[in-house]
């Protein structure tokens, strides 16, 4: 796989200019004063790499460092902001990208002249693979550098039975709050909520592309060092639990915005969230919820459907015999689903509402009739 510099490491400056921002020792949490630098820090970092055409993309400390801030404020405003600015960083410096397609006269589609080139040094929210007492080692200094990529790396690595850090326990934790009303978990669930969308679209910038390359050049280790595969294959993670808190978020999330009205456009199939918010208040949030809640159904039907791609080219490599010992054992997405859908029939008719892809609905509706639906058996057929 080809790769590319991403450029960070000639910020130097910007980089120490923009992280004194947030030099708060000073200040307590809930200060004006340190909400103030924090907006300041990532307005500093907007000018620096969006606003100009030739911007460069933050170091991976400025990365973290708005990470962190979507991951533990409590203000909307930053909540907001640093949502936003992430995936327009993403948008402008992605991490893996597909290179151009080769133009044939043909009526044939287009096919990949290279492979997906990744930038190298891109930070990551996802630094699996990677050994955690080295990446906490790197930042020993006690400066601003070190204390965010040490809170972020113990973030990542952390068990994933606790109930505040991970991948997998942030999922457990909004299918437990997504149906409380109290103002006090309203920030709580627009962080936790917005976490899950920018991380999923993480995940999917970049499966996508290398999904797409293995079916055009039949490599396997495309998928194999793909975020999705090393977290599902990851030992802190528990595959089947994960696919099954992603079915009953979605369930109950649909079924209770099914219950909080009774028009029938929220009925309709999930659709893709809004591309913009520009800003949500306190008095705008309980319009702004059943958006949100609507846009957590779509980010998981997306992640399940990454899953059920990956099991499939998985499968295909199976057969070309691409894979290999190491590559382990996992039981497919499909089957977890048709089993928990078997289990609990009540989540039978909101997860297909939400699961309204026909290619994969079809895949999902038939293996249940033909492994669920009993056979009936005529006087003729039992004689022959």
């Amino acid at each position: 796989m080809e790769k590319r510099k991403s450029g960070g490491r000639n910020n130097g400056g910007i980089e120490e200019n923009t992280m004194a921002i947030l030099d708060t020792s000073g200040f307590n949490r809930y200060s004006h004063h340190r909400l103030d630098d924090r907006l300041a820090f990532l307005e500093a970092v907007r000018s620096a790499s969006l606003l100009p055409d030739n911007g460069t993309p933050p170091t991976s400390t400025m990365w973290q460092a708005i990470f962190q801030i979507l991951k533990e404020e409590t203000s909307l405003e930053l909540i907001m902001g640093s949502y936003q600015l992430l995936n327009e960083l993403d948008k402008r410096f992605p991490r893996l990208c597909l290179p151009e397609m080769e133009k044939s006269e043909s009526c044939l589609p287009p096919t990949i002249s290279n492979e997906p080139v990744v930038a190298e040094e891109a930070w990551c929210p996802f630094t699996l693979g990677l050994d955690r007492d080295d990446e906490i080692n790197k930042g020993s200094s006690g400066s601003i550098d070190s204390v965010v990529s040490q809170i972020l790396c113990n973030w990542l690595y952390h068990t994933f039975t606790s109930i505040s850090y991970g991948f997998h326990s942030l999922i457990q934790e909004l299918g437990k709050i997504v149906n409380q009303k109290s103002k006090v978990l309203e920030t709580e669930i627009l962080r936790k909520m917005l976490l899950l969308h920018y991380l999923v679209s993480v995940l999917e910038a970049d499966f996508v592309p290398r999904n797409y390359a293995f079916k055009e050049k039949m490599r396997w280790t495309l998928l194999r060092d793909s975020l999705l595969n090393m977290l599902l294959g990851s030992r802190k993670i528990i595959y089947k639990g994960l696919v099954k808190d992603c079915l009953s978020v979605i369930c109950d999330v649909f079924s209770d915005l099914s219950d909080q009205t009774e028009s029938t456009s929220d009925l309709d199939s999930v659709a893709p969230p809004l591309k913009e918010i520009s800003y949500i208040d306190t008095s705008a949030f309980a319009l702004a919820l059943p958006e949100l809640k609507r846009s957590t159904c779509f980010y998981l039907k997306k992640l399940l459907i990454m899953m059920l791609e990956l099991d499939t080219s998985r499968d295909v490599a199976d057969v070309q015999g691409l894979t290999t010992r190491a590559d382990g054992v996992r039981t497919p997405a499909a089957e977890i689903i048709l089993d928990e859908l078997a289990y609990n029939s009540d989540t039978l008719s909101p997860f297909f509402q939400v699961f309204d892809d026909p290619r994969w609905k079809l895949k999902m509706i038939m293996p249940y009739f033909q492994k669920y639906i009993p056979k009936i058996y005529s006087l003729w057929s039992i004689r022959c």
